[in-house]
């Protein structure tokens, strides 16, 4: 699992490490991404280029997706970090 995929855009680095994680998660096991974007602004965070678009192949294809929307759980609860 994947918690708050692509907060922030990734490095050459990282999309060639995400790459290669989702082509061997993609061929035999399950992969659980959790984002507070919605996959249409994956591509920009991922760079853009054609690293953007195999990584989000594999991400998404054969994919199930959950959209959860609403006011954070931890606004509700007290605990959220207002710093």
């Amino acid at each position: 699992m994947i918690d708050d995929f692509l907060l922030t855009p990734t490095t050459e680095h990282e999309q060639k490490y995400l790459m290669e994680v989702f082509e061997l998660r993609s061929r035999h096991r399950s992969l659980i991404l959790s984002s507070q974007m919605e996959t249409g602004e994956w591509h920009k965070k991922l760079g853009g280029g054609a690293i953007a678009d195999a990584i989000l192949d594999r991400a998404i294809s054969n994919s199930y997706h959950i959209y959860i929307y609403g006011d954070s759980l931890r606004m509700k609860t007290g605990t959220a970090n207002t710093d």
